[in-house]
Order: C-alpha cells, then structure tokens, then sequence
C-alpha cells in the first residue's frame, strides 16, 4: 500500500491534544472570520457596482442548457419602489445569504458524502502513537493563511511521510524509516478516520451572521475592496461581456485571421482609470439608498467608460497573434 502524508505533523512531546484545539480555534477563528469578511465584500461590491453600471451581476445569472443565460425574475413595481427608500447595506443581507445558498451546492473535492462546502474550512485528524505516546495530525485545509498559522505554532512539527517520492533531504533514512512505522501504528490496517480524532474548525459552512454587517469598524466593512480594485475586476467584466456579444454576433469563419483571442490583460489601463474616476467611494455610497443606484454616475462618466471599453476592446480584438 502507497503512503502519502503530504501534510503530516506531529505535536510536542507531552502535550494535551485538548488543550491544543483549544488553542488552535482561539488562533484560528479571527483569520477564518477574516476569510469569510473578504469574500462577502467582493461579492457585495460586485452587486452594487453591477447596479451602478446597469449591467447584470454574473454571479446571480444562470446558465441554460442551450447555453443562453437567464437572468433573475424583474422587481416588481412594489419593490423598485420600495428600493428607493431602501438603505444599501441591506443588500449585504442577501448577499450573506445567496453565499450560504451557494456553499450548500458545493462539495469537497475527494470527500466522501455530500458535506457542505466552506471555503474557509479547517479539519484536523489527530492520533496517538502509543509505542511513544506522541500524537500525529492531518490537516486539510484549501486556506493558506489557516494552514500557514497552524505550521507557525509552537507545539507543532512537520512529520510527513510518503513511499511514491524521494523523501525530504532534511531528514535521514533512519528518521524516515521511523516516520513510516509511527504513522502505520497510528493508521494501522484499517481507515484513518477509524483511528483519529477529528476536529473541525467549524462545522456549518455558515460564516458568522455578524459578518453580513458593514456597520463601521466591523470586518466586512474594512474588507470592501478600494476603488482600484472595483475598477479592476468591473473592466475584466465589461469587456468580457463585449467578447461574448462579438462571438455570439460574428460567425469563426468570419473573424479577423491572427486575432489573438482575448489579449486583454494589460490593455485594460485606459478603462481602468474611467471607472475609477467614475465610481463613487464607500463612504459615500453606504449612506445611499438602492434605487440611487442607478442614478449615481453622470451620464458624461457613463459615456467615457462605454467609450473606454470601445477602445480597449478594438484595440485587443485586432492585436496580431505576432505582436
């Protein structure tokens, strides 16, 4: 049997595992908390800059079979009125809760079963060796600022083992010899998680409700992304969205021969500049309502940002392949 324990540990010699959850959650906690802020507030920042600009936001439109993309059922006439009086952290409400509908479709790649997925997911299984009375863990974890904490920590060292590869320089053949039988004494003939204690950081892939709030000095609020960064991730999505209209309106064997397909990356600082001159800070933004949304930029920055696409766009399109 092939043993890989890439991310293998071992805890110091005579420390409580139950003390050292406690530790660890008490560590970890703030940085997942933190994960979660971030994502939230790029998802929340993509819906309302997607309402300042009248364009859909692509994480709420649905593919169909065909291909085509449906977009969401029109407000009715009650909620586009009621939206004109609606305050625009109310939106954080549903964005926090379109997430939670989002992970719960989601699975672990290579987990067994259908567990909801967290982004911000940390487990560990930990077991006694009892010929030397050490516990060695297994940590999974897709969050490198999670993983990079748990390494960072006093009481942990690394102890991977693995017989598909050379084995670390640092350790000598004797240390990985003894490596292979500690971790087949913990794993013995059957599975791991038969022979371990499991601890999750969390179990619901819920993130904390007080990070659906950009109320002042909460994490989600200082996550917002800076205008630079709106401006950034909105020009990739406008011109995406001219790529997709010029390929569903002109047929392949009518396209300019030697385009180079889509080289947008580092053409895009004129369009850049246009929605950052254009979009509004947070500071303004948060004491509007939604129905002002639309409303907020001038039609004359409109017309430089549509102009601005134009120009990044022709320009990409007809690059040749040779430039």
């Amino acid at each position: 049997m092939s043993i890989k324990i890439y991310e293998g540990y071992r805890l110091a010699e005579g420390a409580d595992p139950f003390s050292f959850i406690q530790e660890l959650r008490e560590l970890l906690n703030p940085i997942r908390d933190q994960k979660d802020a971030q994502r939230i507030a790029r998802k929340f920042a993509l819906d309302v800059d997607c309402r300042i600009l009248g364009i859909p936001n692509p994480e709420t439109e649905r593919a169909t079979a065909d291909g085509s993309v449906s977009l969401p059922k029109p407000l009715s006439a009650g909620t586009l009125v009621h939206q004109r009086t609606l305050a625009i952290d109310a939106l954080m409400q549903v964005t926090w809760s379109r997430m939670l509908d989002e992970q719960r479709e989601y699975e672990h790649t290579g987990r067994t079963g259908h567990a909801g997925y967290d982004p911000a997911r940390f487990e560990l299984s930990i077991g006694r060796d009892d010929a030397t009375g050490r516990y060695l863990m297994m940590v999974y974890t897709e969050t490198p600022e999670l993983m990079q904490a748990f390494r960072d920590h006093p009481q942990v060292s690394e102890y991977g083992y693995w017989d598909n590869t050379d084995p670390l320089e640092t350790v000598t053949d004797e240390e990985w010899a003894q490596r292979k039988k500690a971790w087949m004494r913990v794993w013995g003939s059957g599975s791991l998680g038969d022979a371990t204690l499991t601890f999750a950081l969390r179990m619901s892939p819920a993130p904390a409700y007080e990070t659906a709030t950009i109320a002042p000095g909460s994490l989600t609020r200082a996550a917002l992304p800076t205008n630079e960064e709106r401006a950034h991730r909105l020009a990739y999505l406008l011109l995406d969205r001219r790529r997709a209209a010029y390929l569903r309106s002109v047929p392949e064997r009518e396209r300019p021969e030697g385009l180079t397909g889509w080289g947008l990356i580092g053409e895009r600082q004129p369009l850049e500049q246009a929605l950052v001159h254009a979009l509004p800070k947070w500071d303004t933004l948060l004491n509007r309502c939604v129905g002002d949304l639309a409303r907020i930029v001038s039609s004359e920055d409109m017309a430089a940002i549509a102009a601005a696409t134009s120009t990044v766009w022709d320009r990409a399109r007809t690059k040749p392949l040779n430039v």
